[in-house]
C-alpha cells in the first residue's frame, strides 16, 4: 500500500504562502494609502489576523507523507509544510523489525502525531512522532490497518 499527500502538500503550502504575502501586502498598502495616525487598528488587526493564521499553520504541524509498505521495508518520508526548517526525513524499517506503533491524540483530538517503533540490537527503538494532519479519516485507517497488520504486538 502506498500513500502520498504531494498534492494536498502544495496546495497547504500554496495557500500558508499566498497568506503571509497577502497579510504583507495589505499591511503595506494601509500604511502607505491610510493616514497612519488616524487609523492604526486597521494595520494592527491585519497583523493579527496573519499572526493567528501562522499559529494555526503551525499548530496542525501539516507535513507531507509519503508511506509505502511494499517490499520488505516500511518506509515513512516526510517534511514540515510550514517554512521554519528545511529538513527533510525518512524512516526505513525493515518488516522483520517493526514492532508496531503508537498514536498520540495533541489537544483534544485536533491532531494525531504517529511514533513508528522497532526492535533494534541495542533495544527498542521510538522514531520522532509525524503529524498525520494532512491526511483525511479514510487515509489515517488505511495507515493504521497497514502497520497493525505489520506489527508483532
Amino acid at each position: 500500500m502506498t500513500i502520498n499527500t504531494k498534492r494536498r502538500a502544495n496546495s497547504i503550502k500554496t495557500r500558508f504562502l499566498g497568506f503571509a504575502f497577502i497579510t504583507v501586502a495589505l499591511v503595506a498598502a494601509l500604511f502607505y494609502f491610510s493616514d497612519y495616525v488616524k487609523q492604526k487598528e486597521i494595520p494592527l488587526a491585519v497583523l493579527i489576523l496573519g499572526g493567528l493564521i501562522y499559529v494555526f499553520y503551525m499548530f496542525k504541524k501539516y507535513t507531507y507523507i509519503e508511506y509505502s509498505d511494499d517490499g520488505n521495508m516500511i518506509i515513512l518520508r516526510y517534511f514540515k509544510l510550514v517554512p521554519s526548517t528545511l529538513d527533510h526525513h525518512a524512516i526505513e524499517i525493515p518488516k522483520q523489525t517493526f514492532i508496531g506503533y503508537e498514536v498520540k491524540d495533541i489537544i483534544m483530538g485536533l491532531r494525531e502525531d504517529i511514533i513508528l517503533i522497532q526492535q533494534t540490537k541495542n533495544g527498542i527503538a521510538k522514531y520522532p512522532p509525524v503529524s498525520l494532519s494532512i491526511l483525511n479519516n479514510a487515509e489515517i485507517q488505511l495507515l493504521k490497518n497497514s502497520l497493525t497488520q505489520l506489527s508483532r504486538k
